[in-house]
């Protein structure tokens, strides 16, 4: 799970850590490279230029602005000028009483004046992410990893470029796999066995072909159920971009 991370105090994450919006950014930028994908044009315009721009620099530019909500009450001070604007309100509230009873007076007042507080920034994920999205993001991060890979293949024909991008993924893993064991901070979330099943047939394969034979570990029927179901994982990544550039994420998938 992706370390929690709830903002700065004065402002405050929803989704109480980066990682749902780092995939959020990196499915929106493989969205503007998929040609088939066509991505609202004034949806982000408040996000800038990202084509180039590392996630982090940008997050620190525009975390506030794009994701946040305030969660900080103010006392104002004698003579200062009561600010009017959409995002706050301004009661008086006496300094004697009941604390319940007053809160419970500041809680009629927000639903007799229709207010509903603000729970998402003004860019929101997906209702119900906590119970689903938030617990599967490994998943994303396969589906985002392997979606980019399958983009930079395009001018292949369709069987060769699931292969290319699958080996791609698979080569990916083993460095990461190596970097973590040797003391990165992350954990090791496994690989899918598919991955294996199906870039173990093609070595196989190419070994045979080069008359280097060996005992046939994978077979046909095996490694084409496991291909499909990479292909599933690319239909699911390229969903989840066809969501984020109408603005939803993650969207149904």
């Amino acid at each position: 799970m992706a370390q929690t991370w709830s903002g700065d105090g004065s402002h405050r994450l929803p989704a109480g850590r980066v990682e749902p919006y780092r995939l959020w950014f990196e499915f929106l930028k493989l969205a503007y490279r998929d040609p088939q994908i066509s991505v609202a044009p004034d949806t982000y315009a408040d996000w800038g230029d990202i084509a180039d721009q590392s996630f982090n620099i940008w997050w620190n530019a525009h975390w506030r602005e794009l994701f946040a909500v305030t969660s900080t009450v103010t006392k104002l001070g004698a003579g200062v000028t009561v600010p009017i604007d959409d995002h706050s309100i301004t009661l008086h509230i006496p300094m004697t009483g009941s604390t319940d009873a007053i809160l419970d007076q500041v809680s009629a007042f927000l639903a007799k004046e229709g207010v509903n507080l603000q729970e998402q920034g003004q860019f929101g994920l997906s209702l119900g992410y906590e119970q689903g999205f938030i617990k599967q993001m490994d998943k994303a991060r396969r589906y985002v990893r392997l979606y980019g890979y399958w983009l930079k293949h395009a001018a292949c024909d369709p069987r060769k470029r699931v292969e290319r991008a699958a080996r791609d993924y698979v080569g990916w893993y083993a460095k990461w796999e190596t970097k973590v064991r040797a003391g990165s901070k992350h954990r090791i979330t496994p690989m899918p066995y598919f991955y294996k099943t199906f870039t173990g047939y093609l070595d196989q394969k190419s070994a045979k072909k080069q008359g280097q034979g060996g005992q046939a570990a994978y077979g046909d029927g095996n490694a084409e159920n496991a291909r499909r179901q990479i292909v599933r994982d690319i239909r699911i990544a390229r969903k989840i971009a066809e969501n984020v550039a109408q603005g939803d994420f993650p969207g149904r998938y």
